[in-house]
Protein backbone atom coordinates (compact mmCIF):
# COMPACT_ATOMS: atom_id res chain seq x y z
CA UNK A 1 0.00 0.00 0.00
CA UNK A 2 1.96 3.05 -0.69
CA UNK A 3 1.81 5.63 1.97
CA UNK A 4 1.70 9.30 1.69
CA UNK A 5 4.06 11.50 1.96
CA UNK A 6 4.57 15.15 2.88
CA UNK A 7 4.42 18.03 0.11
CA UNK A 8 7.53 18.85 -1.47
CA UNK A 9 7.11 22.44 -0.88
CA UNK A 10 9.50 23.56 2.04
CA UNK A 11 8.91 26.94 4.26
CA UNK A 12 12.35 27.97 6.09
CA UNK A 13 11.32 29.19 8.87
CA UNK A 14 13.51 31.99 10.90
CA UNK A 15 12.67 33.23 14.13
CA UNK A 16 13.12 35.96 15.84
CA UNK A 17 13.31 35.72 20.03
CA UNK A 18 13.82 33.00 21.92
CA UNK A 19 11.07 33.67 24.91
CA UNK A 20 7.66 32.72 25.49
CA UNK A 21 6.50 33.71 21.91
CA UNK A 22 9.48 32.22 20.21
CA UNK A 23 8.94 28.67 22.33
CA UNK A 24 5.17 29.16 21.55
CA UNK A 25 5.76 29.72 17.58
CA UNK A 26 8.43 27.04 17.29
CA UNK A 27 6.38 24.43 18.98
CA UNK A 28 3.47 25.36 16.01
CA UNK A 29 5.86 24.83 13.12
CA UNK A 30 6.81 21.29 14.36
CA UNK A 31 3.34 20.32 15.48
CA UNK A 32 1.41 21.52 12.63
CA UNK A 33 2.34 18.81 10.02
CA UNK A 34 1.18 16.64 12.44
CA UNK A 35 -2.20 17.50 12.90
CA UNK A 36 -2.63 18.58 9.97
CA UNK A 37 -1.20 15.87 7.84
CA UNK A 38 -0.32 16.53 4.82
CA UNK A 39 -0.04 19.94 5.47
CA UNK A 40 0.14 22.76 3.05
CA UNK A 41 4.05 22.80 3.40
CA UNK A 42 6.59 21.26 5.30
CA UNK A 43 8.33 23.66 7.71
CA UNK A 44 12.22 23.65 8.52
CA UNK A 45 13.64 25.66 11.12
CA UNK A 46 15.96 27.54 9.24
CA UNK A 47 17.40 29.64 11.85
CA UNK A 48 16.66 31.72 15.44
CA UNK A 49 17.78 35.13 15.84
CA UNK A 50 19.10 35.34 19.31
CA UNK A 51 21.29 38.61 20.36
CA UNK A 52 21.96 38.51 24.44
CA UNK A 53 22.16 35.73 25.62
CA UNK A 54 24.56 33.12 23.95
CA UNK A 55 23.47 30.28 26.40
CA UNK A 56 19.61 31.04 26.23
CA UNK A 57 19.72 31.00 22.60
CA UNK A 58 22.03 28.06 21.90
CA UNK A 59 19.64 25.69 24.45
CA UNK A 60 16.83 27.21 22.45
CA UNK A 61 18.44 26.30 18.87
CA UNK A 62 19.39 22.78 20.00
CA UNK A 63 16.28 22.21 21.89
CA UNK A 64 14.12 22.66 18.73
CA UNK A 65 16.41 21.49 16.29
CA UNK A 66 17.18 25.03 14.72
CA UNK A 67 20.06 24.41 11.77
CA UNK A 68 21.69 27.53 12.20
CA UNK A 69 21.91 30.66 14.79
CA UNK A 70 22.14 34.21 13.77
CA UNK A 71 22.95 36.97 16.03
CA UNK A 72 22.16 39.90 14.24
CA UNK A 73 18.52 40.61 13.92
CA UNK A 74 18.87 42.30 10.36
CA UNK A 75 20.77 39.43 9.07
CA UNK A 76 18.00 37.04 9.78
CA UNK A 77 15.07 39.29 8.05
CA UNK A 78 17.35 39.63 4.89
CA UNK A 79 18.73 35.80 4.64
CA UNK A 80 17.71 34.27 1.29
CA UNK A 81 17.79 30.91 2.58
CA UNK A 82 14.44 31.72 5.27
CA UNK A 83 10.84 31.96 3.43
CA UNK A 84 8.88 33.16 6.83
CA UNK A 85 10.00 35.34 9.44
CA UNK A 86 8.45 35.32 12.97
CA UNK A 87 8.80 38.23 14.75
CA UNK A 88 8.57 37.06 18.50
CA UNK A 89 10.74 40.02 19.86
CA UNK A 90 9.83 43.13 22.19
CA UNK A 91 7.58 45.33 20.04
CA UNK A 92 10.23 48.27 19.70
CA UNK A 93 11.58 46.09 17.09
CA UNK A 94 8.20 45.07 15.68
CA UNK A 95 8.45 47.91 12.67
CA UNK A 96 11.93 48.36 11.45
CA UNK A 97 12.08 43.72 10.81
CA UNK A 98 8.31 43.53 9.51
CA UNK A 99 9.30 46.46 6.66
CA UNK A 100 12.88 44.96 6.23
CA UNK A 101 11.49 41.53 5.77
CA UNK A 102 9.07 42.44 3.62
CA UNK A 103 11.23 44.59 1.56
CA UNK A 104 13.39 41.49 1.20
CA UNK A 105 10.46 39.37 -0.17
CA UNK A 106 9.73 37.08 3.46
CA UNK A 107 6.25 36.67 4.48
CA UNK A 108 5.90 37.81 7.87
CA UNK A 109 4.22 36.70 10.97
CA UNK A 110 4.38 39.76 13.89
CA UNK A 111 3.47 39.25 17.04
CA UNK A 112 0.80 41.13 19.11
CA UNK A 113 1.02 44.18 19.59
CA UNK A 114 2.04 44.47 15.94
CA UNK A 115 3.93 48.12 16.68
CA UNK A 116 4.29 50.47 19.90
CA UNK A 117 2.04 53.29 18.19
CA UNK A 118 -0.29 53.55 15.13
CA UNK A 119 2.41 55.60 13.29
CA UNK A 120 4.87 52.25 13.03
CA UNK A 121 1.87 50.69 12.45
CA UNK A 122 1.03 52.49 9.35
CA UNK A 123 4.27 52.25 7.59
CA UNK A 124 3.98 48.17 8.42
CA UNK A 125 0.76 48.25 6.54
CA UNK A 126 1.82 50.83 4.06
CA UNK A 127 4.77 48.33 2.84
CA UNK A 128 2.52 45.21 3.33
CA UNK A 129 0.03 46.89 0.93
CA UNK A 130 2.71 46.54 -1.79
CA UNK A 131 4.12 43.47 -0.98
CA UNK A 132 3.51 40.15 -2.45
CA UNK A 133 3.91 38.64 0.25
CA UNK A 134 1.63 37.22 3.01
CA UNK A 135 1.40 38.86 6.24
CA UNK A 136 -0.16 37.81 9.74
CA UNK A 137 -0.53 39.44 13.40
CA UNK A 138 -0.66 37.08 16.18
CA UNK A 139 -3.95 37.34 17.21
CA UNK A 140 -3.70 33.25 17.85
CA UNK A 141 -7.43 34.08 20.05
CA UNK A 142 -9.37 34.08 16.72
CA UNK A 143 -8.16 30.48 16.05
CA UNK A 144 -9.93 29.11 19.33
CA UNK A 145 -12.68 26.64 18.27
CA UNK A 146 -15.06 28.35 20.79
CA UNK A 147 -14.82 31.87 19.50
CA UNK A 148 -14.74 31.08 16.08
CA UNK A 149 -18.23 29.05 16.17
CA UNK A 150 -19.26 32.72 18.16
CA UNK A 151 -18.42 34.35 14.82
CA UNK A 152 -20.03 31.79 12.91
CA UNK A 153 -22.95 31.51 15.34
CA UNK A 154 -23.14 36.22 14.52
CA UNK A 155 -22.58 36.13 10.56
CA UNK A 156 -25.39 33.57 10.86
CA UNK A 157 -28.01 36.10 12.86
CA UNK A 158 -28.25 33.78 15.74
CA UNK A 159 -28.27 36.54 18.35
CA UNK A 160 -29.66 39.18 15.67
CA UNK A 161 -28.38 42.77 15.39
CA UNK A 162 -25.20 43.07 17.91
CA UNK A 163 -26.30 46.03 20.76
CA UNK A 164 -23.67 45.64 23.38
CA UNK A 165 -19.81 44.35 23.63
CA UNK A 166 -18.43 43.80 27.12
CA UNK A 167 -14.82 42.39 27.11
CA UNK A 168 -11.77 42.60 29.73
CA UNK A 169 -8.41 40.98 29.77
CA UNK A 170 -7.49 40.81 33.18
CA UNK A 171 -3.73 38.99 33.61
CA UNK A 172 -3.16 37.56 37.27
CA UNK A 173 -1.13 34.76 37.62
CA UNK A 174 0.25 34.77 41.21
CA UNK A 175 4.38 34.91 39.99
CA UNK A 176 3.26 37.73 37.08
CA UNK A 177 6.09 40.09 37.53
CA UNK A 178 3.21 42.61 36.42
CA UNK A 179 1.06 41.64 39.84
CA UNK A 180 4.04 40.79 42.09
CA UNK A 181 5.84 44.06 43.10
CA UNK A 182 8.20 41.97 44.97
CA UNK A 183 10.26 40.83 41.69
CA UNK A 184 12.54 43.70 40.37
CA UNK A 185 12.11 44.59 37.09
CA UNK A 186 12.87 47.65 36.09
CA UNK A 187 15.63 47.52 33.86
CA UNK A 188 15.23 43.92 32.63
CA UNK A 189 11.47 43.64 31.77
CA UNK A 190 10.96 45.79 28.67
CA UNK A 191 7.12 46.01 29.59
CA UNK A 192 8.68 48.86 31.90
CA UNK A 193 11.06 49.96 29.82
CA UNK A 194 9.95 53.41 28.12
CA UNK A 195 9.50 53.61 24.45
CA UNK A 196 10.21 49.82 24.05
CA UNK A 197 6.70 48.17 24.18
CA UNK A 198 4.33 51.11 23.34
CA UNK A 199 2.25 51.39 26.57
CA UNK A 200 1.27 49.28 29.80
CA UNK A 201 -1.21 46.80 29.89
CA UNK A 202 -3.16 47.85 26.68
CA UNK A 203 -0.48 46.89 24.42
CA UNK A 204 0.44 44.25 26.14
CA UNK A 205 -3.11 41.94 26.71
CA UNK A 206 -5.14 45.22 26.00
CA UNK A 207 -4.83 44.71 22.27
CA UNK A 208 -6.30 40.95 22.34
CA UNK A 209 -9.92 42.13 23.46
CA UNK A 210 -9.87 44.97 21.10
CA UNK A 211 -8.96 42.72 18.78
CA UNK A 212 -12.12 40.52 19.38
CA UNK A 213 -14.19 43.36 19.75
CA UNK A 214 -13.16 44.21 15.74
CA UNK A 215 -13.45 40.20 14.24
CA UNK A 216 -16.67 39.67 16.37
CA UNK A 217 -18.67 43.01 16.52
CA UNK A 218 -16.72 45.29 13.94
CA UNK A 219 -14.95 48.81 13.50
CA UNK A 220 -14.89 50.69 16.40
CA UNK A 221 -15.26 54.23 15.37
CA UNK A 222 -14.50 56.40 18.96
CA UNK A 223 -13.60 55.61 22.03
CA UNK A 224 -13.74 57.52 26.13
CA UNK A 225 -11.10 56.49 28.11
CA UNK A 226 -9.02 56.42 31.77
CA UNK A 227 -5.45 54.65 32.36
CA UNK A 228 -4.54 54.17 35.79
CA UNK A 229 -1.20 53.70 37.12
CA UNK A 230 -1.80 51.13 40.50
CA UNK A 231 2.37 50.56 40.97
CA UNK A 232 4.20 53.85 40.41
CA UNK A 233 7.71 52.14 42.05
CA UNK A 234 9.20 48.98 41.54
CA UNK A 235 12.39 47.60 42.13
CA UNK A 236 15.34 47.63 39.78
CA UNK A 237 16.80 44.66 38.21
CA UNK A 238 20.69 45.87 38.37
CA UNK A 239 19.91 46.78 42.44
CA UNK A 240 17.30 44.94 43.63
CA UNK A 241 16.63 46.16 46.81
CA UNK A 242 16.42 49.68 45.30
CA UNK A 243 13.13 51.18 43.90
CA UNK A 244 12.83 53.60 40.71
CA UNK A 245 9.75 54.68 39.24
CA UNK A 246 7.67 53.69 37.03
CA UNK A 247 7.22 55.68 33.91
CA UNK A 248 3.90 57.79 34.15
CA UNK A 249 3.04 56.33 29.88
CA UNK A 250 3.20 52.79 31.50
CA UNK A 251 -0.50 51.80 33.10
CA UNK A 252 -1.42 48.90 34.96
CA UNK A 253 -4.92 49.26 33.99
CA UNK A 254 -7.13 50.95 31.67
CA UNK A 255 -10.54 50.80 31.02
CA UNK A 256 -12.29 52.42 27.59
CA UNK A 257 -15.88 53.16 26.47
CA UNK A 258 -16.89 52.32 22.52
CA UNK A 259 -18.60 53.13 19.82
CA UNK A 260 -19.08 50.31 16.41
CA UNK A 261 -19.36 51.79 13.09
CA UNK A 262 -22.66 49.35 12.89
CA UNK A 263 -24.33 51.15 16.05
CA UNK A 264 -23.24 49.26 18.72
CA UNK A 265 -21.83 50.10 22.35
CA UNK A 266 -18.92 48.75 24.17
CA UNK A 267 -16.64 48.46 26.78
CA UNK A 268 -13.41 47.17 27.74
CA UNK A 269 -10.99 46.71 30.01
CA UNK A 270 -7.31 45.53 30.56
CA UNK A 271 -5.30 44.84 33.46
CA UNK A 272 -2.24 42.73 34.40
CA UNK A 273 -2.76 43.48 38.37
CA UNK A 274 -6.11 41.67 38.97
CA UNK A 275 -5.79 39.38 41.60
CA UNK A 276 -8.15 36.47 41.10
CA UNK A 277 -7.76 34.71 37.86
CA UNK A 278 -4.98 32.83 35.34
CA UNK A 279 -5.38 34.05 32.40
CA UNK A 280 -8.62 35.84 32.14
CA UNK A 281 -9.74 37.18 28.72
CA UNK A 282 -13.79 37.01 28.32
CA UNK A 283 -16.67 38.90 26.61
CA UNK A 284 -20.21 38.91 26.61
CA UNK A 285 -22.18 39.95 23.23
CA UNK A 286 -25.54 41.43 23.64
CA UNK A 287 -27.93 41.40 20.42
CA UNK A 288 -31.76 41.70 19.88
CA UNK A 289 -32.16 37.72 19.69
CA UNK A 290 -30.03 36.85 21.88
CA UNK A 291 -26.86 36.44 23.48
CA UNK A 292 -22.85 34.94 23.65
CA UNK A 293 -20.34 34.61 26.17
CA UNK A 294 -16.83 33.32 26.34
CA UNK A 295 -13.98 32.58 28.97
CA UNK A 296 -10.63 32.10 27.64
CA UNK A 297 -10.19 30.18 31.22
CA UNK A 298 -12.64 27.81 29.71
CA UNK A 299 -11.42 27.93 26.57
CA UNK A 300 -13.76 25.21 24.72
CA UNK A 301 -16.55 26.21 26.45
CA UNK A 302 -19.15 29.06 24.49
CA UNK A 303 -22.36 30.03 26.45
CA UNK A 304 -25.62 30.88 24.09
CA UNK A 305 -28.39 32.63 24.65
CA UNK A 306 -31.59 33.27 22.26
CA UNK A 307 -35.53 34.26 22.78
CA UNK A 308 -36.58 31.64 20.16
CA UNK A 309 -36.61 28.95 23.06
CA UNK A 310 -40.15 29.12 25.12
CA UNK A 311 -40.12 30.94 27.87
CA UNK A 312 -40.10 27.99 30.00
CA UNK A 313 -36.98 26.71 28.37
CA UNK A 314 -34.87 29.73 28.39
CA UNK A 315 -31.83 30.34 30.01
CA UNK A 316 -27.69 30.43 28.61
CA UNK A 317 -26.71 27.26 27.45
CA UNK A 318 -22.94 25.63 27.83
CA UNK A 319 -21.88 24.87 24.22
CA UNK A 320 -18.27 22.11 24.39
CA UNK A 321 -16.89 22.98 21.03
CA UNK A 322 -15.22 19.79 20.85
CA UNK A 323 -17.39 18.10 18.15
CA UNK A 324 -15.69 17.61 14.39
CA UNK A 325 -18.49 19.64 13.20
CA UNK A 326 -17.02 22.56 15.05
CA UNK A 327 -14.80 25.12 13.38
CA UNK A 328 -10.97 24.26 13.46
CA UNK A 329 -11.84 21.57 15.28
CA UNK A 330 -11.31 18.32 12.79
CA UNK A 331 -7.89 17.62 13.18
CA UNK A 332 -7.88 17.15 16.84
CA UNK A 333 -8.99 14.53 19.42
CA UNK A 334 -12.87 15.06 19.70
CA UNK A 335 -15.39 14.94 21.95
CA UNK A 336 -13.38 14.85 24.76
CA UNK A 337 -13.41 17.15 27.93
CA UNK A 338 -10.17 18.39 27.62
CA UNK A 339 -9.49 17.81 23.73
CA UNK A 340 -8.49 21.44 22.72
CA UNK A 341 -5.68 23.51 24.41
CA UNK A 342 -4.00 26.85 24.38
CA UNK A 343 -1.13 26.10 22.10
CA UNK A 344 -3.67 24.52 19.36
CA UNK A 345 -4.50 28.03 18.75
CA UNK A 346 -0.87 29.02 17.28
CA UNK A 347 -0.86 25.47 15.60
CA UNK A 348 -3.89 26.37 13.89
CA UNK A 349 -3.05 30.07 13.50
CA UNK A 350 0.51 28.36 11.42
CA UNK A 351 -1.65 26.00 9.40
CA UNK A 352 -3.73 29.11 8.10
CA UNK A 353 -1.02 31.31 7.39
CA UNK A 354 0.85 28.18 5.68
CA UNK A 355 -2.02 27.40 3.54
CA UNK A 356 -2.72 30.96 2.77
CA UNK A 357 1.20 31.24 1.61
CA UNK A 358 1.38 28.44 -0.17
CA UNK A 359 -2.07 28.48 -2.34
CA UNK A 360 -1.92 32.20 -2.39
CA UNK A 361 -5.30 32.11 -0.27
CA UNK A 362 -6.13 35.84 1.51
CA UNK A 363 -4.93 36.01 5.38
CA UNK A 364 -8.52 38.16 6.24
CA UNK A 365 -10.95 37.63 7.51
CA UNK A 366 -10.08 34.34 9.84
CA UNK A 367 -6.58 36.01 10.46
CA UNK A 368 -5.48 39.26 11.22
CA UNK A 369 -3.86 41.26 8.55
CA UNK A 370 -0.93 43.97 8.91
CA UNK A 371 -4.18 46.17 8.39
CA UNK A 372 -5.96 44.68 11.62
CA UNK A 373 -3.03 45.67 13.07
CA UNK A 374 -2.84 49.04 12.09
CA UNK A 375 -6.81 49.79 12.85
CA UNK A 376 -6.30 47.58 16.48
CA UNK A 377 -3.00 50.23 17.06
CA UNK A 378 -5.20 53.18 16.09
CA UNK A 379 -7.52 52.15 18.68
CA UNK A 380 -4.77 52.11 21.34
CA UNK A 381 -3.67 55.32 20.71
CA UNK A 382 -7.34 57.06 20.69
CA UNK A 383 -7.59 55.33 24.30
CA UNK A 384 -4.37 57.11 25.28
CA UNK A 385 -5.39 60.45 24.05
CA UNK A 386 -8.88 60.17 25.64
CA UNK A 387 -7.77 59.54 28.60
CA UNK A 388 -4.89 62.04 28.51
CA UNK A 389 -7.71 65.00 27.04
CA UNK A 390 -10.53 63.52 29.14
CA UNK A 391 -12.95 63.16 26.08
CA UNK A 392 -14.07 61.09 23.34
CA UNK A 393 -11.61 60.30 20.23
CA UNK A 394 -12.30 59.40 17.14
CA UNK A 395 -10.28 56.28 15.33
CA UNK A 396 -8.45 56.70 12.45
CA UNK A 397 -10.55 54.65 10.21
CA UNK A 398 -8.60 55.58 7.31
CA UNK A 399 -6.35 53.08 5.01
CA UNK A 400 -2.19 53.84 5.52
Amino acid sequence: MPVSRLPEKNLRIGIMGYGSAGNAHTHAWLNMPLYFYPPPAKPILEAVYGGRNRERVESFAKKYGFKRIIADWKELVKDPDIDVVVIGTPAITHAEAAVTALESGKHVLCEKPMARNAEEAKAMANVAAKSKSKNIVGFNYRFVPAIAYAKKLIEEGYIGKISNFRGSYLNSMPDFAYLDLSIPVLGADWHFTPGAGGYGAITDIGTHILDMARFLVGEVTSVASARSQIAEERLLADRPNEKGKVSSNIEDLAVAALKFRGGALGTVEASWMAPGGKDLMRFDIYGTEGAIRFNLERIHELEVFTLKDSNEMRGFKNILTLSRSHPLMDKYWLDQGGGFAWEYTFINEIHHFSDCIVNDKSVSPEGATFLDGYRNCSIMDAMVQSAREERWINVNLDNP
